[in-house]
């Protein structure tokens, strides 16, 4: 029966999704798909609405939290970009100074570390390092919250102990 009753609420709101996602994103194609992630995001979340609670109300919040979200990984992705690319500046201007064997044995080595870390380790720091959210990371690969934090503390620590150079910058 409540199925039934969410089903038939979707559709009433969903004209109400393009003009809040036209005002967050101030892009007609990113509010568009906005819409379309928020509607798959109350879909695959369905049973956890509230009968008697606003349609439109929960999927404005679903909405405005995947925008949030997004702007966030996106910030944390261009800050660490701009990160790279200004040690990959300074790297280039040090090895006109040292020998460039130096970075490039330094490079390797972190490579390897990443490599040599096992399969749950892995996975966990990669998505860990993209930006997502420990819950995000959680729910991603049906694990507890504390499970993942664990993973990620001891693939830094597994790092650390492989790759000193890069120490400070997994503390």
């Amino acid at each position: 029966m409540f199925s039934q009753e969410f089903e038939y609420q979707l559709p009433l709101v969903v004209e109400a999704l393009l003009p809040f996602a036209i005002k967050l994103t101030r892009n007609r194609d990113a509010a568009q798909d906005l819409c379309q992630e928020t509607l798959c995001r109350a879909l695959m979340n369905k049973d956890k609405f509230a009968a008697g609670t606003s349609m439109e109300a929960w999927l404005l919040v679903i909405m405005r939290n995947i925008f949030l979200n997004n702007y966030r990984r996106k910030q944390l992705h261009d800050k660490f970009e701009s990160y790279s690319k200004h040690e990959v500046a300074h790297a280039a201007d040090r090895n006109l100074h040292n020998n460039s064997t130096e970075m490039a044995l330094t490079l390797k080595e972190l490579q390897e570390g990443m490599d040599g870390l096992p399969g749950k380790f892995k996975v966990t720091f990669q998505l860990y390092s993209q930006g997502y959210k420990y819950q995000e990371i959680a729910d991603m690969m049906k694990e507890p919250m504390g499970t993942i934090k664990s993973r990620i503390h001891m693939a830094k620590r597994m790092l650390r102990n492989n790759v000193p150079a890069w120490a400070e910058a997994y503390a």
